[in-house]
């Protein structure tokens, strides 16, 4: 209800609503069951899985906050593509044994699901909706542009809620994935090296450069140090990001010490990421 709008909230009296609609009770159980998942977790590092799991930084300390910023790895703890990739890559098993018409219904589903837990985030809203129209595009035999794709999102998006377009998070999740679409192709052609490397370095380098307008007034500056940074926390990112659907949503659902036993992984990768971060800020 808010529109994106910012402002002091002063509470003068506090009384019990409504019950929450279904879907919505369901998202709350399961970002109360992933949360459960993470108690192993130190204070410090809990927000940066759970903000690369379900996007919920909130308890970030000020310092993790800046040397994320400051790394250019912040993107990590913010719901976007990569996560709505991962979560239909960790469901094509089950998805898979139904028909077309049936696997296109219960994706959008899928994605609706994950656009409640993550709480409609701009970034989150830009990918689902991408991910919905190229699901429905591909169900009826279609062939679309990933270009057109991302100017109908853009399109339905503002429609929609045309507050969105000041959104920073919305700017930088259109602008990276433009980059992706637009320049990721030309900028690894003309890259040296092995394909195992291209091909990464040129996906950093085209969401550095598209969002480096944005990026550049919201921070002064970019750091050097951003390009090594993605090309080593990013794979263990997604890594945390398979995990913490599959792995954190079991570990939530029993108790410890098995759940931090389920956890250590996940611990590791996001120890990795947060050593990453702190060099690259400094």
């Amino acid at each position: 209800r808010s529109r994106h709008l910012a402002g002091r909230l002063s509470v003068r009296s506090l009384q019990r609503g409504p019950p929450a609609a279904p879907w919505y009770a369901a998202a709350n159980s399961v970002r109360r069951t992933l949360t459960a998942g993470a108690a192993s977790f130190d204070d410090d590092r809990r927000p940066l899985y759970l903000g690369m799991v379900i996007g919920d930084d909130r308890q970030l300390s000020e310092l993790r906050q800046h040397r994320f910023r400051t790394a250019g790895l912040n993107h990590l703890t913010a719901v976007s593509g990569q996560n709505v990739a991962f979560l239909i890559a960790v469901a094509a098993p089950a998805l898979s044994r139904v028909g077309r018409r049936s696997r296109a219904v219960l994706t959008l589903v899928l994605l609706v699901a994950m656009v409640l837990v993550t709480r409609a985030d701009p970034s989150v809203l830009r990918a689902g909706v991408m991910a919905g129209l190229a699901v429905l595009a591909v169900s009826t035999g279609r062939i679309a542009p990933a270009v057109r794709i991302l100017a109908l999102t853009i399109t339905i998006l503002l429609l929609a809620d045309p507050m969105l377009v000041h959104a920073l998070g919305f700017r930088l999740s259109i602008a990276a994935t433009a980059g992706l679409v637009v320049l990721a192709g030309p900028i690894e052609s003309h890259l040296p090296g092995p394909a195992w490397l291209r091909l990464p370095l040129a996906v950093t380098l085209a969401a550095q450069l598209a969002t480096a307008p944005l990026v550049v007034g919201l921070n002064g500056g970019i750091s050097p140090a951003s390009v090594p940074a993605n090309l080593l926390g990013v794979p263990a990112a997604g890594a945390v990001m398979m995990l913490g659907v599959t792995v954190g949503t079991l570990a939530g659902l029993v108790a410890e010490p098995v759940a931090a036993v389920l956890q250590l992984p996940a611990r590791v990768l996001v120890g990795w990421i947060d050593l990453v971060a702190g060099v690259a800020a400094g």
